[in-house]
């Protein structure tokens, strides 16, 4: 499923994201996975099955390849050109001089916000993770790359993906919103964004 979180800024957003990624514990109640106390879980088994996406990406001064595959080399090179066409970034890819080989600056600063964005994308998709978590994935985005980010992310499938945004783009993908309020979550009926 795909679930929308909306919030003002101190209502508790960034903490309830956290406790969702195995991050941090929350001070009362518990966290289930499938009826279970994730306490009883092996945590490191359950966050390499989580992947956060956030407004800053964080890339190495290296190829594409080795950012994408996090010095992995199980890789099938099929694998990772599927990512990539799924994500829109294969052409941006293969127009580079070295394609995969192409070293991209600290934090990936030789490319576009969009592109970046959209690999980080595709490295947690290759992770393939249970849960994809997007923290404000399109805030320094302009529209049309926002409406890219937003069809990626509606072409996960099987997943859990929780979007935290106040963007419209992602209120016709997901399929239920929850609004974080100071001590409180309301489920917000359909999928209207804002107020």
């Amino acid at each position: 499923g795909m679930y929308g979180m909306l919030g003002e800024n101190g209502a508790g957003k960034t903490t309830l994201m956290r406790i969702l990624a195995t991050l941090s514990e929350p001070t009362t109640g518990m966290v289930e996975i499938n009826g279970i106390d994730i306490k009883e879980y092996d945590i490191e088994q359950v966050r390499d099955r989580i992947s956060i996406v956030s407004q800053k990406t964080f890339f190495l001064h290296d190829t594409i390849y080795n950012n994408l595959t996090n010095g992995n080399v199980n890789f099938e090179e099929g694998l990772i050109h599927k990512v990539l066409k799924q994500v829109e970034m294969y052409d941006d890819v293969n127009k580079l001089p070295r394609k995969m080989d192409t070293i991209i600056g600290d934090d990936g600063m030789t490319l576009s916000g969009g592109q970046r964005q959209r690999l980080a994308i595709a490295r947690a998709l290759l992770k393939e993770s249970d849960v994809f978590i997007f923290d404000e994935p399109t805030s320094a985005l302009d529209l049309k790359t926002e409406r890219v980010i937003a069809k990626t992310i509606e072409n996960i499938r099987n997943k859990i993906v929780i979007i935290v945004s106040h963007s419209n783009v992602f209120g016709n993908i997901v399929d239920n919103i929850y609004e974080v309020k100071k001590n409180d979550i309301i489920i917000k009926e359909g999928r209207e964004y804002g107020d």
